[in-house]
């Protein structure tokens, strides 16, 4: 992502010329995968976070699978490997697909919802992806230092939310047309 224009001359400075590069770049992204992967390639780096995880909603589990990290996709269903699927109201990440509200944290020690994931982490923020008051997933961050998250990141990840939501939809909806395709050519 080239930022034209752009000085550092603030946090705000930065995050306005990411998400405007963000904006203008959906227009040219064909798929939602395309779109997830500029989330995590292109936009996500630029925060320094050192862990980030998109998980899609499952209505017909009631459950949330990753489908997007720093370092790996998953968009081939078939492939189970390090897949975390949790359910609703299973930790910081299930609380917020229940809530549909952002929830940080400032010492995981301290929180009982915190489920340790790959290794344990002392701050983690999690935001909703909804679209049209419907759950389509759910962006989580954790990080080794507690305290590490701000009002302002959350701010981030809660624009983030609104902008891809449209694209993350598309995913949900190919997915229940596939696996209805399927089970009528069975039958």
């Amino acid at each position: 992502m080239t930022l034209t224009n752009y000085t550092e001359n603030s946090y705000l400075d930065k995050t306005k010329a990411l998400i405007f590069e963000l904006s203008k770049n959906l227009n040219f992204l064909s798929s939602s995968e395309e779109v997830l992967k500029f989330c995590v390639r292109e936009f996500i780096p630029h925060f320094n976070l050192t862990d980030f995880v998109i998980y899609k909603y499952s209505a017909q589990s009631k459950s949330l699978s990753k489908c997007a990290t720093l370092n790996q996709f998953f968009f081939d269903h078939n492939d189970k490997r390090e897949q975390l699927t949790l359910s609703l109201g299973s930790g910081i990440v299930g609380q917020t697909a229940i809530k549909k509200s952002s929830y940080l944290v400032n010492n995981t020690e301290k929180d009982q919802n915190y489920i340790v994931d790959e290794v344990r982490r002392y701050s983690e923020l999690c935001t909703p992806i909804d679209f049209k008051n419907k759950l389509v997933g759910v962006m989580d961050s954790e990080h080794e230092e507690k305290g590490f998250y701000n009002m302002e990141l959350k701010q981030v990840f809660e624009t983030l939310s609104l902008i891809i939501a449209p694209y993350l939809k598309e995913i949900s909806l190919r997915q229940s047309e596939s696996n209805h395709l399927s089970r009528f050519r069975s039958m």
